[in-house]
């Protein structure tokens, strides 16, 4: 980011990005609803995968 603002013509300093960057807000990530289950695998028991 230092390096870019440099490019610009900015003059920055580390720091300064830092503090801006973790001023940012968190993105929010969806939680699944259900997760799947493999029915291979629970009616076979333990060997299924061997």
């Amino acid at each position: 980011m230092a390096r870019l603002a440099l490019l610009l013509g900015f003059v920055v300093s580390r720091m300064t990005v830092l503090r801006v960057v973790m001023a940012l807000p968190e993105p929010v990530w969806a939680v699944p609803r259900v997760l799947g289950v493999d029915p291979p695998g629970t009616i076979r028991g333990p060997t299924a995968a061997a």
